[in-house]
């Protein structure tokens, strides 16, 4: 009971600096936790059996972190290459000059 009590003490610090440093992160992280809450919870029932070894363990169950990992990475893939056009330019150069003598790498 007093692990529990210390995670939520310390959950709650630190989403009260995310809330100070970003809210609109900060609403993501409560979302994103009460998300997780309720699924886990929907689920426990199912896991229960799994965990004490009543049932044997789905095929489809242990590739389940790779299958959200990769997902995610499709998602911010995609988000990425549809934002693409509206990122600033690159940040040019005045000169190489100070590339072309010496490499300016201070090795003389």
């Amino acid at each position: 009971m007093l692990v529990w009590l210390i995670g939520v003490a310390v959950f709650v610090a630190l989403w009260g600096a995310l809330w100070r440093a970003n809210t609109k992160g900060a609403f993501g992280v409560l979302i994103g936790f009460l998300l997780a809450l309720v699924i886990s919870l929907l689920l426990s029932r199912q896991l229960t059996g799994i965990v004490t070894g009543m049932n044997e363990i789905p095929i489809w169950a242990p590739p389940i972190p790779i299958i959200l990992v990769v997902i995610a990475l499709f998602y911010f893939g995609i988000k990425t290459w549809l934002n693409a056009d509206n990122l600033p330019p690159p940040v040019q150069r005045d000169s190489h000059d100070d590339h072309e003598a010496g490499h300016g790498h201070g090795h003389h």
